[in-house]
């Protein structure tokens, strides 16, 4: 999830965080990596823990919430150790860490910031309510450190720059990239990802061809072919 200088700063805030508190993180494209440009950095992440520091955190089944649980005991623990794990390798834990409450698997929004691209909380998968943001100071560094992963599934590029979009979406080695939104999806348009995060696609005419199977039939309705020169 890149943020350039000349966004709407307030609209990608708000979809950094949509992006990765959704379904509190358990989804295959969380933007849990946010690459913000140094000169917009600090306003960014103010904007981030402001609007995600008094989350509702709760059931799905209470309209209120705006944070839901993990899967299991086992994704909690999960989530946590990474936490434990960021602040080993030494980002700065600016919001959350803590599990919420005793019953139940729910886990505060977190933000790791200071975060360097080869801290295992940027490099591995989570799938958790966890954010890691990261700083660049170039365009071409923004793309250096958003394909510096083994994982190519999608990305976010905010920018009123339609060439800048233009070439985000050309650099960036992923299977999907949305421009000035995120997790936008429909049936017609094809969906995947290219490096560990799979081979193919499916929606859209792609998933045709995915899932039909090709035989091929050779047929003589002439006169029967000739065997060792016999007529």
């Amino acid at each position: 999830f890149i943020i350039f200088p000349d966004a709407d700063l307030e609209a990608a805030s708000a979809a950094a965080m949509m992006g990765v508190w959704m379904a509190s993180g358990q989804v295959c494209t969380a933007g849990t990596r946010v690459l913000l440009h140094d000169s917009i950095h600090d306003e960014v992440v103010e904007r981030i823990l402001v609007g995600s520091r008094d989350m509702v955190i709760g059931s799905g089944f209470d309209p209120a919430t705006q944070l839901g649980p993990l899967v299991s005991a086992a994704q909690l623990e999960r989530v946590q150790s990474y936490v434990a794990i960021g602040q080993q390798e030494g980002a700065e834990l600016a919001l959350g860490g803590q599990r919420r409450g005793d019953i139940g698997y729910f886990h505060e929004p977190t933000v790791f910031t200071g975060v360097r691209n080869d801290m295992r909380i940027a490099q591995e998968e989570i799938f958790g309510p966890v954010m890691s943001v990261l700083r660049f100071g170039s365009e071409a560094e923004a793309y250096a450190i958003a394909n510096d992963t083994e994982y190519g599934l999608g990305a976010g590029v905010w920018t009123n720059d339609l060439g800048l979009a233009y070439r985000a979406s050309r650099a960036l080695r992923t299977g999907q990239v949305w421009v000035n939104t995120y997790q936008m999806g429909y049936p017609t348009v094809a969906y995947g990802g290219v490096k560990a995060s799979g081979h193919g696609r499916m929606q859209g005419r792609p998933t045709i061809d995915e899932l039909t199977h090709i035989k091929s039939v050779w047929m003589n309705v002439g006169p029967p072919p000739s065997l060792n020169g016999a007529h």
